[in-house]
């Protein structure tokens, strides 16, 4: 048997808003899908491809069938949740895993 363990947070957002909920999970995607979508899907989620653009790796078909279903097991350390607040789009400096999900994060 083989398996994965991720650390993740859930996130609530901040309001019912629905740019409050998309952020909230734009940044489950960057927590919990970047990892877990590949194994699953065999690519990374939809919104990590569109924001992330050509910094994300590309899989092949052939690594893409790989990848899909190759977990028996997951393990899951969750330890907090924190709260999603939507963020807008960085416009100075380099973007980077911290701010491509256009998210805050709070307790």
């Amino acid at each position: 048997m083989i398996g994965i363990t991720i650390g993740a947070n859930w996130l609530v957002p901040v309001s019912k808003a629905k740019h409050q909920q998309n952020a909230a999970s734009r940044a489950m995607d960057s927590m919990f899908g970047w990892f877990m979508d590949p194994i699953t899907f065999g690519n990374y989620p939809h919104t990590m491809q569109s924001l992330v653009g050509n910094r994300l790796p590309k899989f092949t078909k052939i690594q893409s069938e790989i990848l899909k279903g190759s977990f028996d097991f997951l393990g899951l350390n969750y330890y907090t949740a924190n709260y999603a607040a939507y963020a807008p789009k960085l416009t100075t400096g380099k973007p980077s895993y911290l701010t491509y999900a256009r998210a805050n994060l709070s307790c």
